[in-house]
């Protein structure tokens, strides 16, 4: 895993303005001190700041919001817990602050010379350690670049104008609702899908989909009548890591009763009865 203690670059196009997009992601946001997890976070000018959960900040984006002759771009770096390497960094300046005054007034200059070394000597592994510790948190803020990229950018997924429409329940951890489940409902409970989160679409107790969101992407199951019709769903590749474009358009196919992407082969699981 490379050193990147202020976290990994990401940039996103939005076709909106950049006032709208700002909008977008206000109103899609959680509050700051929200029981259930999802981006939650402040907008100030063309500053953004967002991190998942209200216990803990840990790993958190942060994005500069610009215009673009296509409407806006948003750039920044994501996966830091910014909070700690930013803490860590100035405990380090403060460190070296001491000898650095005493050889600009010239109290013991040779003293503060000769220390200088000796507390970069100390202070540089401990800042290394630090934010390697910190570093770790990158692949759990990819939900926030996805809830930003589907808030400023969403999907142009429209369903079928032949499509049935039908009653099925939507289970997003201990959250259910039930009725017709739309193609922008499904998106937005998707993106909003981050570590230890499940989401179900469930037309019967024996027959639903379901993903969950792991390291680096989403795992894609469904049953179709019981446990010895359950399947998984996979590239051709063998991968069952799969992109979240990927699921929705498995969730929007099943909700619509249409053929699910022929991308994805569906491999039988043995469940224990």
């Amino acid at each position: 895993m490379a050193l990147q203690p202020f976290g990994y670059p990401f940039e996103i196009l939005s076709p909106l303005s950049p006032d709208e997009a700002k909008a977008r992601i206000r109103r899609r946001a959680k509050g700051w001190f929200e029981q259930k997890n999802g981006a939650r976070g402040w907008i100030l000018g063309s500053l953004v700041c967002l991190w998942w959960t209200g216990i803990t900040r840990g790993p958190m984006l942060i994005g500069w919001i610009s215009s673009d002759p296509s409407g806006a771009r948003i750039t920044g770096r994501a996966g830091s817990d910014l909070n700690g390497v930013i803490g860590v960094t100035l405990i380090g300046v403060a460190f070296l602050f001491v000898p650095l005054v005493a050889l600009l007034t010239g109290r013991d200059a040779t003293e503060a010379l000769r220390s200088i070394p000796f507390m970069a000597a100390i202070f540089i592994p401990l800042w290394l350690l630090g934010v390697w510790l910190r570093n770790a948190m990158h692949v759990e803020a990819d939900p926030l670049v996805r809830f930003v990229r589907n808030a400023t950018a969403p999907s142009r997924r429209t369903p079928s104008a032949t499509a049935p429409l039908r009653t099925l329940t939507l289970i997003v951890n201990e959250t259910t609702r039930t009725g017709v489940i739309s193609a922008a409902e499904l998106q937005e409970a998707l993106s909003e899908t981050g570590p230890n989160d499940i989401l179900i679409l469930e037309a019967a107790p024996e027959d639903y989909i379901q993903t969950r969101w792991t390291d680096g992407g989403f795992t894609l199951e469904r049953r179709d009548g019981g446990a010895d019709r359950h399947f998984r769903a996979e590239t051709e590749g063998g991968q069952t890591v799969l992109e979240f474009e990927d699921i929705l358009g498995a969730f929007t196919a099943w909700a619509e009763g249409t053929r699910l992407p022929a991308v994805l082969k569906w491999k039988a699981l043995r469940l224990p009865d």
